[in-house]
C-alpha cells in the first residue's frame, strides 16, 4: 500500500475559491481503480494550506492517477493561483499496526 502527502501553500485566499474544484477531485479521485482514500483539508493553522491525503493500492494504481482528465481539470482550476511552496511524499507501507495505548 501507498500513503501519499501532498501540502501545497498559496499566498492568498484564492483557493477558497475553488473548493467546489477540490470536492470533485476528491470524489472523482475516490472512485479510480486502486484508490483506498483521497481527502484535501486546509490546516487549522494556516488556512492557505491545502492538505491531499491518499492511500492506494499500489504504484500500478497511483500513477495512471496523474493522466486522468479529472487532475487535468483539477490543476487547470488552480493554475492561476499563486502558491509558497509545494511538498508531494509517497510512503510504501508494509503492513498496519495496532495503534498503542488504544487499551
Amino acid at each position: 500500500m501507498l500513503i501519499v502527502t501532498v501540502e501545497v501553500e498559496f499566498e492568498d485566499a484564492g483557493i477558497h475559491e475553488q473548493l467546489a474544484e477540490i470536492q470533485a477531485m476528491d470524489a472523482a479521485t475516490a472512485e479510480e481503480p486502486g484508490c483506498l482514500a483521497y481527502r484535501s483539508s486546509f490546516d487549522v493553522t494556516n488556512p492557505n494550506l491545502l492538505r491531499i491525503y491518499e492511500m492506494w493500492e499500489s504504484m500500478e494504481a497511483l500513477t495512471p492517477h496523474f493522466q486522468t482528465p479529472h487532475m487535468a481539470k483539477f490543476q487547470a482550476a488552480l493554475s492561476g493561483l499563486n502558491t509558497k511552496g509545494m511538498t508531494a511524499k509517497v510512503y510504501e507501507v508494509a503492513q498496519e499496526l495496532p495503534f498503542p495505548n488504544a487499551g
